[in-house]
């Protein structure tokens, strides 16, 4: 599996990267909502790239 984007051309990493700094802050805004505090301590361990974009 792969653990990079250097396959992609520039301008879809620099619109993944976009997706992925949505992604985070959207779950870090989601997470410091909750009221129990085990849920408040949640963490985004992997965003997962598949399809067309996931491979050469």
């Amino acid at each position: 599996m792969k653990r990079n984007l250097d396959h992609l051309p520039e301008g879809k990493r620099a619109e993944l990267a976009h997706v992925v700094k949505v992604v985070r802050e959207g779950f870090a805004f989601a997470t410091t909502r909750r009221t129990q505090p085990h849920l408040r301590a949640a963490t985004l361990l992997k965003i997962i790239l598949f399809g067309s974009y996931g491979a050469p």
